[in-house]
């Protein structure tokens, strides 16, 4: 099955285009009325220029959720295991993923990141690390200041409200429960990594006192 798997992969392309603006109007035909999706501040995103989409991560549909909420075509760092399904690894690559280690810093990752925001692209990023376990938004982990000051790239503080009711990681299959998405005011390009992530905290808290 495996070897099967990896012919198909070899015939299938690594990047198309296409599929990427396809799969977000699919997004946006399933999601809107399934889960009543609403979104604010998409006008807060940067039209161009690197941009770091700082988000809290309640479940599996969030990279789909901002993917399908913005008009330029948004990147993100998935767990590395997530690649080894020859399939489902080029799925995700087709989508802009990009593999990272969860435990530990992996460098390579960040600093791939880092050349993506400097050459103009936008970049998702969870700095919990991991889904939430109780749809809190939890302690930031390391590297998202380093990106940040060395990219100098705007940051947009989001904050996904709804999907950890309607998927949460206790759960094999989704509910239909109403979403909200809202992408905050760009925090400016800063070499102050003291106090970056407690400013990205404290904005992401405005946002979900909002919704």
């Amino acid at each position: 099955m495996l070897a099967w798997a990896r012919e198909i992969e070899r015939h299938i392309p690594k990047s198309p285009g296409w599929w990427y603006g396809l799969s977000q109007l699919l997004l946006q035909w399933t999601f809107v009325p399934l889960f009543r999706v609403r979104l604010f501040g998409r006008a807060n995103v940067p039209a161009e220029g690197g941009v770091l989409i700082v988000c809290n991560h309640q479940s599996f549909l969030d990279p789909m959720l901002i993917g399908m909420a913005l008009p330029r075509p948004v990147e993100f760092l998935a767990r590395k295991s997530l690649f080894k399904n020859p399939f489902f690894g080029w799925l995700i690559r087709s989508v802009h993923a990009l593999p990272i280690e969860r435990e530990g810093r992996d460098v390579h990752a960040i600093k791939d990141a880092i050349r993506r925001l400097r050459d103009g692209h936008v970049m998702l990023l969870f700095p919990e690390g991991t889904r939430t376990r109780d749809g809190s938004i939890g302690p930031m982990r390391a590297g998202l200041s380093t990106i940040v000051v060395r990219s100098q790239c705007a940051v947009v503080p989001t904050v996904i409200q709804g999907a950890f009711e309607a998927w949460p990681r206790t759960q094999r299959l989704f509910r239909m429960r109403p979403i909200k998405v809202a992408f905050g005011k760009p925090i400016a390009p800063s070499d102050d990594m003291a106090g970056l992530s407690d400013e990205i905290k404290r904005r992401m808290d405005e946002l979900v006192r909002f919704l």
